[in-house]
Formats: C-alpha cells, sequence, structure tokens
C-alpha cells in the first residue's frame, strides 16, 4: 500500500461560523468557515481538521480511489486577491 505525504499551506484558520465537536478526534466538523489571511495560490490548504482543495484537486482526488476522505461546502469570506484566486473549495474532514 502507497501512502502519501503532503505539506498544505496554512493561510489562516477556522472561521466564527464553523461547527465542529470537539469531543472526538479528530473534530468533526459539520460547518466549515475558512477565513484566509493571505493566500500564495496554492491548490491545497489546511487548517486541523480540515484541508480546503480547488475542485481540479477534488476531482484528481475523487479519480485516484483514495479511501477516508469526504468532502462539503466552506464558507470563505470575500478577500482580496489576484484574479486567479479561486473561492471554489472543497473540504475534508474525518467523521467521529
Amino acid at each position: 500500500m502507497k501512502y502519501y505525504y503532503l505539506e498544505p499551506e496554512f493561510s489562516s484558520g477556522l472561521g466564527d461560523n464553523t461547527i465542529m465537536d470537539t469531543a472526538v478526534h479528530p473534530p468533526a466538523v459539520t460547518r466549515l468557515h475558512y477565513e484566509f489571511d493571505g493566500w500564495l495560490g496554492d491548490s491545497m490548504v489546511t487548517s486541523f481538521p480540515c484541508y480546503i482543495v480547488t475542485e481540479d484537486v477534488k476531482e484528481k482526488i475523487l479519480k485516484s480511489g483514495f479511501s477516508g476522505i469526504a468532502f462539503g461546502k466552506v464558507e470563505v469570506p470575500p478577500m482580496n486577491c489576484s484574479k486567479k484566486c479561486n473561492r471554489t473549495r472543497s473540504f475534508r474532514h474525518s467523521y467521529g
């Protein structure tokens, strides 16, 4: 079995609208609100326990057949960024 180690960009953190059950580990997120302080343009960013990926990365992950992953919506407030800034995101989290 192959394992992959990823080091996604850390661009900020979870926002006030995040709903998360911290009684389990890793915390189970039912609503993700992510606030960017800055973004270098990476296709994957993280803030424990979630990863946010662009739609093209999501599709590649789905086609790869990886297990232990789920995607959902993420709230991302407007931010100042270049034209290449893509606000369409997916998130991954572990279910308790």
